[in-house]
């Protein structure tokens, strides 16, 4: 009836809506990101999360290592499964690489699905 059509004509324009502010959105933010980038902006990078993946020996675990400022040890074993990392860094910490920290009261259900 009427009022089927009058709710479908609601919700259209609101669609449309919606889809105009989503584009204007994405615009604004490429713009941003654009004048970041050109003017050599910095802020805080607060998390990310990094995926290593390959062939058994490949030295996968050696990398994360050496990212963690540890020496390499030729007697580790390989890796069965998966190995999950948690670090820190510093800004512009050369010298100390990533430090790693107690990672015993991370609940990974929700970390991994985050």
């Amino acid at each position: 009836g009427k009022g089927t059509r009058r709710k479908l004509r609601s919700v259209g324009r609101q669609l449309e809506r919606n889809q105009k502010f989503q584009e204007q959105s994405t615009e604004s933010h490429k713009l941003a990101f654009a004048d970041a980038l050109q003017n050599n902006a910095k802020g805080p990078w607060n998390r990310s999360k990094l995926m290593v993946v390959g062939k058994g020996r490949s030295g996968k675990t050696a990398t994360i290592r050496s990212l963690q400022s540890l020496a390499f040890d030729p007697n580790l074993r390989s890796t069965v499964g998966a190995a999950v990392t948690s670090t820190q860094t510093r800004a512009n910490s050369v010298e100390h690489g990533w430090v790693k920290y107690d990672d015993s009261k991370i609940d990974y259900t929700t970390g991994l699905a985050a």
